[in-house]
């Protein structure tokens, strides 16, 4: 099988983008007015603004910035436009959430030089100035690795050798497991901070770390109270 991510960064920023001129001058930060404290829904790079951060506190770090209140509702409706031209594309896509989405690219009938073209037509199917990042892998997981790191517009393909997967995943950031914020904060303080560094964690030790994580209060744990981290061989 052959997947192919396609993630789109600060979606709701871009929609807004295209609806106000002062967005592309100056910094833009997009809250929740229905949530206590107004959070943040999403922001301009470069300023250290995080989603579901007050608006007090965004503002504080760029008091110059354009805010304005999320139109969740467009945001879905935008996306949704996308995910439906891509599945006249190809039937197999999956809508995992606002700005990501899967693609099953490889058809029983398809040669191998298809899929570039595949690809290409995937990429043609979301606005440019949205600038979707690709990654095309053998799973899913590794696929979303490579979209994470793809640059804006381009899509980058992870080898299918298991040594070349390896390879390609072991520097890559260990935030990119999809896992609780919890764990991440846990294997960072143990100085696990790539996903090559997994191989070097021994099983009962990884354990140890995600069950009292993810059940501080318990004293054993199934291998179900967790989520799956995939290793980086």
């Amino acid at each position: 099988m052959t997947v192919a991510c396609i993630i789109i960064k600060r979606l709701p920023c871009r929609v807004e983008a295209a609806r106000h001129s002062r967005a592309w001058r100056d910094p833009l930060v997009i809250y929740d007015s229905q949530t206590p404290l107004q959070r943040v829904v999403d922001a301009s790079p470069g300023w250290c603004i995080h989603p579901e951060m007050p608006l007090e506190t965004a503002l504080a770090r760029c008091p110059g910035a354009f805010a304005i209140p999320a139109d969740s509702a467009l945001y879905a409706q935008r996306w949704r436009a996308v995910i439906n031209r891509l599945r006249n594309v190809i039937d197999a896509v999956e809508d995992a959430g606002l700005g990501i989405a899967y693609a099953q690219i490889d058809a029983p009938d398809a040669h191998p030089s298809d899929e570039p073209r595949v690809v290409a037509n995937l990429m043609a199917c979301v606005p440019h100035d949205w600038e979707p990042q690709v990654g095309i892998a053998t799973d899913r997981y590794a696929a979303h690795c490579a979209a994470s790191i793809a640059r804006p517009g381009h899509a980058l393909r992870v080898p299918d050798a298991p040594d070349l997967r390896h390879d390609f995943l072991a520097p890559l950031p260990v935030n990119l497991l999809p896992a609780d914020v919890r764990i991440l904060a846990d294997l960072y303080d143990r100085g696990i901070h790539r996903l090559g560094q997994l191989d070097d964690l021994s099983p009962e030790v990884l354990e140890a770390t995600l069950s009292r994580t993810a059940n501080p209060s318990a004293t054993t744990t199934t291998q179900e109270s967790h989520p799956q981290i995939p290793r980086a061989a």
